[in-house]
C-alpha cells in the first residue's frame, strides 16, 4: 500500500519554506499556519468506522496482491504469476530486471494477510551484455554512486547475467546498499552477495541489543510492543508478532546495527489482526521534542549513507529541521527519509547543503550521469539531455510519466559530485505518483516540479467510497476504524484520526488507488 498526498501537502510545503529555525517565536507562528494549512490537528474522539471486515482467504489475498502489482509503476504485472497458499505468496513468471523482481516481492508484502513471500520470478532483460561488459557495468555503477563509491568491491559476472560481489564492507547495511545498486543495473539477472563484513571489536551483545530495541521503538513503521530481541555474539534473534510481512522486513532491517552479522526473524509471527493501539498511543503521547531529536540523531548515525558529523537536527512540535552539510544529494535525501519514518515526526524541513568531499570536473559528472541513466532499466534515457555547470545538473527532454521523471531525479542525485538537479523534463502522461514507506526511498513531494491535476473517473461516488473502504482495510499500515469517508463528484473527503503523519498520508494514497480524482484529507493526527 503506497502513500500519496492531497493539495494540503503542497500548501504545507509552501508554508514550511518560510520557517526560520533560529527564531522560536516565528517558528511557532509558522508551525501554526502550516498545521492549519494541511489540517493536522489534535483529536481525541474516534470517528465512525470506515469499513467492514473482508475475508482473508488465500483467494482474496491473491486478488489484492495482483491489484497492488498492477497499480505499481515499476512492476510489469503481465509477466508475473501470483499464487497464495496459507497466506504465503509465491511469485513466478518473469520480470525485465532484478530491481523489478525485488520490488514485486516488496509490494506483495505490503498486503494485509501476507505472511511471507517466495520470489521465484526469473529475470529476462531486454539486452544480454557479455559477462565482461556486465561486470564492468556493475563496478562502474558502484563507483558512480555516492553511497558506494568508497566501498572495496569487485564484481564478476557469468554469461547468464548472474553477478557475484566480493570484497569487504563495514556493516550489513553497506552490504545491502551494494546489492541494491547492483540489482538496478540493466542485464543483471541474479546476485550472489559474497561481501565480507569487517568484525567490529568491543561491541558487547548488551549494547547492540539496547540499540536495536531503541531503533525498533522509534520506527513509525514498526510496532515494537510485541517484539523481543536477543543477541548472541553478533547474531540477533527477533521473536513476537507483527501485523504484516512488510513490518517484519522493516524490523529485520532495523536489527542490523553496527556489529550485527546475522538476524534470525523466523520467530516473528505475522498476525494480521486488528491493531491494538491504546498502549502505543500512550507511548507516543509521552515523547517530547528532545526525545524525538535524540532518536533521530541516533538513526542518522546508524545509516552509512549519511555523513552525519555536520548535520544539525532540531525538532519543534513534531516538525524536524535538518541543517548543516552533507557530501551528496543521496545523503540529503536519505536523512529526510529517516526523519519521516521516525515516530512523532509530522513533517520535515530539509535545509541540508550539499558540499562534495572532492570537487569533480563538470564533464566527468555529465559522463557519469549519462552512464547512470543508460544503465538503468527503470528509465528510457534516449529523450533526455543533460548539462552540468559547477556540479548543477540540468535535465531537459521528455519522459513518459511522473514516476519516470522522479526515478531520473533519483538516479542523477546518486551520482558522485552532483550538487543540485534541475529537472525540467516534460511528462507525456500526468498521473499521480504513490509513495510507500515500506518500499520507496524517494519522496516525490520533495520535488517542486511535481504537480498532479485531477482527472475524470468512470466510477460512481458510492463505488469509489466502497473501493476506498476496501483499500483501507487491506493496508497493513492504516487503522481504518478511525476514518470516515465521504465522496462527492469523485472527490474523497477523509475525516477522523490517524496515529502518525505517515498513516495519514497512507490513507490518502489508498483513496487515489481506489479511483478518487482528488483527496481532501482532513484526518487529525493524535
Amino acid at each position: 500500500m503506497g502513500l500519496a498526498s492531497s493539495i494540503g501537502m503542497h500548501r504545507f510545503t509552501a508554508a514550511m519554506r518560510g520557517l526560520r529555525w533560529s527564531e522560536p517565536p516565528r517558528l511557532a507562528a509558522a508551525l501554526v499556519a502550516g498545521a492549519a494549512a494541511f489540517s493536522v490537528h489534535i483529536q481525541s474522539a474516534p470517528a465512525t468506522p470506515a469499513t467492514s471486515e473482508p475475508d482473508l482467504s488465500d483467494g482474496a489475498i491473491e486478488a489484492e496482491v495482483q491489484s497492488e502489482l498492477l497499480l505499481d509503476p515499476a512492476v510489469e504485472l503481465s509477466g508475473l504469476d501470483v499464487g497464495v497458499k496459507d497466506g504465503i505468496v509465491t511469485l513466478a513468471g518473469t520480470t525485465e530486471s532484478l530491481g523489478a523482481k525485488d520490488r514485486a516481492a516488496a509490494v506483495a508484502g505490503t498486503v494485509r494477510g501476507v505472511r511471507s513471500v517466495v520470489n521465484r520470478a526469473r529475470v529476462r532483460p531486454e539486452e544480454r551484455p557479455s559477462a565482461r561488459e556486465l561486470a564492468a557495468r556493475v563496478e562502474s555503477a558502484l563507483l558512480r554512486n555516492a553511497a558506494t563509491e568508497s566501498f572495496e568491491i569487485d564484481a564478476d559476472a557469468r554469461d547468464d547475467g548472474t553477478v557475484t560481489l566480493t570484497g569487504t564492507v563495514d556493516s550489513w547495511r553497506e552490504k545491502d546498499i551494494a546489492r541494491r545498486v547492483s540489482a538496478n543495473v540493466a542485464g543483471v539477472t541474479d546476485l550472489e552477495n559474497r561481501l565480507d563484513i569487517r568484525v567490529v571489536a568491543g561491541r558487547p551483545d548488551g549494547q547492540m541489543k539496547a540499540e536495536i530495541r531503541e531503533a525498533l521503538r522509534w520506527n513509525a513503521l514498526v510496532d515494537a510492543d510485541d517484539l523481543e530481541v536477543g543477541v548472541d555474539e553478533g547474531t540477533v534473534t527477533l521473536t513476537g508478532r507483527v501485523g504484516s510481512y512488510a513490518e517484519k522486513r522493516q524490523a529485520t532491517y532495523d536489527a542490523y546495527v553496527r556489529g550485527v552479522t546475522r538476524v534470525d526473524a523466523s520467530g516473528l509471527d505475522v498476525i494480521p489482526a486488528a491493531k491494538e493501539h491504546d498502549a502505543r498511543r500512550q507511548a507516543l503521547a509521552e515523547r517530547s521534542s528532545a526525545e524525538i531529536e535524540a532518536a533521530l540523531k541516533d538513526a542518522l548515525q546508524r545509516d552509512p549513507r549519511v555523513d552525519d558529523d555536520d548535520v544539525t537536527v532540531r525538532v519543534r512540535n513534531g516538525v524536524v529541521g535538518l541543517s548543516g552539510g552533507v557530501h551528496s544529494l543521496s545523503a540529503r535525501r536519505t536523512a529526510a527519509a529517516i526523519a519521516r519514518r521516525t515516530t512523532g515526526v509530522l513533517a520535515v524541513k530539509n535545509d541540508l547543503q550539499v558540499d562534495p568531499a572532492e570537487p569533480r570536473p563538470d564533464d566527468r559528472i555529465r559522463n557519469d550521469v549519462q552512464q547512470s541513466l543508460a544503465a538503468s532499466p527503470a528509465v528510457e534515457s534516449a529523450g533526455i539531455e543533460t548539462q552540468v555547470k559547477s556540479g548543477i545538473v540540468t535535465l531537459t527532454g521528455s519522459v513518459s510519466t511522473n514516476y519516470e521523471r522522479m526515478r531520473v531525479s533519483h538516479l542523477v542525485e546518486d551520482v558522485v559530485g552532483v550538487r543540485l538537479v534541475k529537472n525540467q523534463l516534460q511528462v507525456e502522461t500526468n498521473e499521480p505518483v504513490t509513495y510507500d514507506p515500506y518500499i520507496d526511498d524517494v519522496y516525490v513531494y520533495d520535488y517542486a516540479w511535481y504537480a498532479y491535476a485531477p482527472s475524470s473517473t468512470t466510477k460512481s461516488d458510492p463505488e469509489i467510497a466502497e473501493a476506498i473502504r476496501n483499500e483501507l482495510w487491506w493496508s497493513p499500515f492504516v487503522d481504518a476504524d478511525g476514518i470516515t469517508i465521504v465522496v462527492e463528484d469523485g472527490i474523497a473527503t477523509l475525516t477522523g484520526t490517524a496515529d502518525s503523519w505517515a498513516e495519514r498520508q497512507s490513507a490518502t494514497e489508498n483513496a487515489y488507488e481506489a479511483g478518487a480524482v482528488w483527496v481532501d484529507n482532513d484526518l487529525g493526527v493524535r
